[in-house]
């Protein structure tokens, strides 16, 4: 868990929606085996956001994938961070299981 990382977070604009998508490296866990997600916290009366990315493609052999959502955001986009946490459906993170991996 210690050797996960991300690259910079990159998104694109379109309208009223937005593509964001990042390099993960995942040091030889599965990507079943987790969740990506975009996150924001709650601000202003609004609600925290989770949003799970997808994997859009294998970058290489050693364990880097690229994951990707398209969201339609009533915040800036700089109030949403990427993170990891374990893919068990039915766990409450941090209170369960207190593995995240922020991408800042």
């Amino acid at each position: 868990w210690a050797g996960l990382k991300f690259n910079e977070m990159q998104n694109e604009r379109m309208d009223d929606s937005c593509f964001f998508k990042i390099k993960v490296y995942l040091n030889g866990i599965k990507p079943e085996d987790v969740s990506v997600s975009l996150y924001a916290e709650s601000v202003d009366g609004q609600a925290s956001e989770k949003i799970r990315m997808d994997v859009t493609l294998p970058i290489d052999e050693q364990g880097k994938y690229q994951y990707a959502v398209k969201i339609f955001p009533r915040r800036p986009l700089s109030d949403y961070t990427a993170r990891i946490i374990p893919g068990c459906e039915n766990i409450s993170v941090p209170l369960e299981n207190n593995l995240i991996y922020w991408q800042r």
